[in-house]
C-alpha cells in the first residue's frame, strides 16, 4: 500500500501599503490503493495552523482513477490552503473538482480533457469568494521518438465578489506547442 506524508511551511507578507501578514504550517498524509488492476483509489488528509488568525483548518484531497485499454479517467477532489494575491492579501481556502479523461489513438496519437469547478473563500471571514469553471483539451502527436507536437485549448470563467461588489470574466487560451527531448 504506497503512501506519502508531506510537509509544508508557507510565509505571506504584503508590502508597506497593506498590513496582512499570515503563516501557515501543516502537515498531509496520502494514502493509495489498487481496488482492482482497473480501479486505484487515492485518499489524503492533514491540517494546517494559520498563524496571524490563529486557526486550525483541514487539508483533503481525493481521487479515483479507471484505466480501460486505451483510456484513463480521472475524478479528483482536494481542499488545500493558499495566499491570495487576488484583490486582497488573505488565506484562502480552495475546494476543487475535477474530472480528466485521456485517450491514447495510437501509439503517437493523444488527446486529454479536463473540466474542474474550484470555489475559493477568504478565512477566517468570507469577504473574498470567487468560483473559477474550467475547461481544456489537448491532441498530443509523436512525429518522431524524440519530436512532438500538441495543440490545446483552455476555458476559464471567474467569478468574484469582494465586499458585496463583484465582477467576473472568460479566459480563451488556444497553443501550439512543439517538444524536443534529447536523450
Amino acid at each position: 500500500v504506497p503512501g506519502s506524508f508531506l510537509y509544508s511551511h508557507m510565509q505571506f507578507s504584503q508590502g508597506d501599503t497593506f498590513s496582512s501578514t499570515f503563516e501557515t504550517k501543516g502537515a498531509t498524509a496520502t494514502w493509495q490503493r489498487g481496488l482492482s488492476p482497473k480501479l486505484t483509489l487515492t485518499l489524503g488528509g492533514g491540517a494546517t495552523v494559520v498563524t496571524g488568525i490563529d486557526q486550525i483548518l483541514y487539508l483533503a484531497n481525493a481521487s479515483l482513477e479507471w484505466k480501460e485499454r486505451s483510456t484513463t479517467t480521472t475524478i479528483n477532489y482536494s481542499r488545500s490552503i493558499f495566499p491570495s494575491f487576488f484583490i486582497a492579501a488573505l488565506p484562502l481556502v480552495s475546494q476543487v473538482v475535477g474530472v480528466s479523461v485521456t485517450h491514447r489513438f495510437t501509439d503517437r496519437l493523444t488527446a486529454k480533457g479536463n473540466l474542474n469547478y474550484a470555489k475559493n473563500e477568504s478565512t477566517p471571514d468570507p469577504v473574498l469568494v470567487f468560483d473559477s469553471y474550467g475547461a481544456s483539451g489537448n491532441v498530443t502527436y509523436a512525429i518522431t521518438r524524440t519530436v512532438s507536437a500538441t495543440a490545446s485549448y483552455r476555458y476559464n470563467r471567474f467569478k468574484s465578489d469582494f465586499f458585496g461588489s463583484g465582477f467576473d470574466f472568460d479566459r480563451h487560451v488556444i497553443s501550439l506547442s512543439i517538444r524536443a527531448e534529447w536523450p
